[in-house]
């Protein structure tokens, strides 16, 4: 975990013709920052489109990062997805639990960290214990875009 990372709100799509703006919207023209975009991407922050409409998500997301909550926690092997469950528990014993994280509704798989991600609403407050369970993949298999779109039950 790196003691820096960048956050964008920028033109984020490649447009089709070099110069042409990345977006237009009614706050104005993007224009795409691949610069800003590698940076973002080194540093594990946030990247966000400037003619959204809506900039709650990543204001939240930046208001955890800043207050050093973190979103993403990295998994030891890569699981079927289809098997992992995620737990919350009070305390690090069996009878405090508390609930199961819904599969892309409280959090979402991450192919290139093997790791999960919390939407900030979602995230267990600081005093809590996480637990995620799943078979893991043989070797030599690994998860696809297909895979996460299916999602786990």
């Amino acid at each position: 975990n790196s003691m820096v990372n960048v956050s964008a709100v920028i033109g984020k799509e490649r447009p089709p013709y070099e110069g042409d703006p990345s977006c237009v919207s009614g706050s104005g023209v993007g224009f795409y920052g691949p610069k800003y975009i590698e940076l973002v991407n080194r540093t594990s922050g946030s990247l966000e489109s400037i003619c959204d409409e809506d900039f709650s998500a990543i204001a939240a997301e930046l208001g955890l990062v800043a207050s050093g909550l973190q979103l993403e926690f990295a998994l030891s092997g890569t699981p079927a997805l289809d098997t992992l469950k995620v737990s919350l528990f009070a305390e690090e014993t069996e009878e405090s639990f508390v609930k199961d994280f819904v599969y892309n509704e409280d959090y979402r798989y991450n192919i290139e960290n093997n790791s999960v991600i919390f939407i900030p609403e979602a995230l267990p407050d600081s005093e809590t214990y996480i637990l995620a369970e799943y078979q893991v993949l043989s070797i030599g298999a690994s998860v696809t875009e297909d895979d996460l779109n299916l999602g786990a039950e």
